[in-house]
């Protein structure tokens, strides 16, 4: 599976609308990324003070959700 993502819009964003299209909860995908749901909601939200907005989050991100490519379009 791919999934692709804009950077014109925060791919948390978008990311985040992935995982309710395949009904996969906060709590459910953090445990599978080995982060918490909070950071999780933080990386979702766009908050980067965290240092939850970096490229390696979103590719653990899309890896939780089943994807063996992330695409990223500029």
């Amino acid at each position: 599976m791919k999934i692709g993502i804009s950077s014109h819009k925060h791919y948390g964003v978008q990311l985040r609308a992935t995982r309710e299209f395949f009904d996969v909860t906060q709590t459910e995908l953090a445990k599978r990324i080995g982060t918490s749901s909070s950071n999780l909601s933080h990386f979702e939200k766009g908050d980067n003070t965290r240092g939850n907005g970096s490229l390696d989050t979103a590719i653990r991100y899309a890896r939780g959700l089943g994807a063996d490519e992330l695409i990223i379009k500029l």
